[in-house]
């Protein structure tokens, strides 16, 4: 059966809560699960567990922050404001999030 019901569209407060929200969900997980494991993921975060590995003294949250605002300058050299919208949202919060907990 197929629901022909229109999508109801969010704002964009709500927008910026769920990705908040979701933000803050993926830096507990990383803290909780992900990085006392051991196990080395993909992205910036595993990058930044590769690098903590040989500098001890720098806090993951750190060198993901480090990489992060890196790889965003160059999606806006490449992609234009536009083509970055949600991604200055996640920058900061994750970082933050995850160097806190």
């Amino acid at each position: 059966m197929i629901n022909n019901k229109p999508m109801r569209r969010i704002g964009r407060l709500e927008q910026y809560f769920f990705l908040t929200f979701g933000v803050f969900i993926m830096a507990v997980a990383f803290y909780f699960f992900v990085i006392p494991s051991g196990i080395v993921t993909g992205g910036v975060t595993g990058i930044a567990m590769v690098f903590q590995r040989y500098f001890a003294n720098v806090p993951i949250s750190a060198f993901a922050l480090i990489f992060s605002m890196v790889f965003l300058l160059l999606a806006l050299l490449f992609l234009g404001k536009k083509g970055i919208f949600p991604e200055h949202l996640r920058l900061a919060p994750f970082s933050a999030v995850s160097r806190y907990l």
